[in-house]
């Protein structure tokens, strides 16, 4: 078991320690409204295919119940077994594995419409982000859609780090948005960055937005103790390729409306 692996586990204990269910998310009590909100557009734009969703790094299960809520069958990923545990009791509906992200992701069955991933990024390694990237890459359909979270460079505390303020922090050699503090990789992300390093991995990046948000306090050895503002970037994605039934689709549509033009002497 590695450290960080180990700080987690610890996390999830101490926030599943209260009988509220309100209170027993690490991440705070709901779903991160960007990515629900963007694959339920997604789902609307492609009338309602998107059906199995994978959501890596699932953690205790926020973001899997606003997926369920949503309508979509989902399978959690994340390589905590105690938030794993957490996610099966707050979210009976979904199914969740324990499963290390930086190995090939197993799929059961066809790949998935759409991946998403909430709150991992940050503490990779580029070389780390590069394998994951690619694993997210690898069980999504062609034509599907990931939905994928980076803390960018306007975060509070990649300021802080920059300014010396995070005492114990260490900087990365050879990656000037990287720090290592209390024992955990934080790797911060512009929007050239982030949209850089998915376009390696093989996707299309189709949007790409920011937003300021709150997170609950956290316990030691990595403690805040009370609520703080992060700033993350979104980016909604695509895989190339289209799924044959769509082919047949958009072939069917262009053969009819040839066949009106000709009906009407166009």
């Amino acid at each position: 078991m590695t450290p960080e692996k180990t700080i987690w586990d610890g996390h999830y204990q101490k926030f599943g320690e209260t009988s509220d269910a309100n209170e027993r998310s690490l991440w705070g009590k709901g779903p991160t409204a960007p990515i629900i909100n963007n694959l339920q557009r997604l789902n609307r734009i492609e009338d309602g295919s998107i059906k199995r969703v994978a959501d890596l790094a699932s953690g205790d299960g926020r973001n899997a119940k606003g997926l369920v809520e949503s309508g979509f069958e989902v399978t959690g990923f994340d390589g905590s077994s105690t938030g794993t545990q957490r996610a099966k009791e707050n979210v009976p509906d979904a199914t969740f594995v324990v499963h290390n992200l930086l190995q090939p992701i197993p799929v059961d069955g066809e790949l998935y419409d759409a991946a998403i991933c909430d709150y991992l990024t940050v503490h990779l390694t580029d070389a780390e982000m590069e394998t994951f990237l690619k694993n997210a890459f690898n069980i999504i359909k062609p034509g599907g859609y990931f939905v994928v979270e980076f803390l960018s460079t306007s975060d509070p505390s990649y300021i802080e780090f920059q300014e010396g303020k995070k005492h114990g922090a260490t900087p990365v050699e050879g990656n000037p948005f990287a720090y290592n503090y209390a024992g955990i990789h934080n790797n911060f992300h512009s929007k050239e960055r982030a949209q850089k390093a998915l376009k390696k991995a093989g996707f299309f990046v189709t949007l790409t937005e920011g937003n300021y948000h709150e997170d609950p306090p956290h316990t030691p050895p990595y403690p805040r103790e009370g609520a703080h503002t992060h700033h993350s970037i979104y980016l909604v994605c695509r895989k190339p390729g289209r799924p044959q039934a769509k082919k047949v689709k958009l072939r069917q549509e262009r053969t009819k409306k040839k066949a009106i033009k000709v009906v009407n002497g166009l």
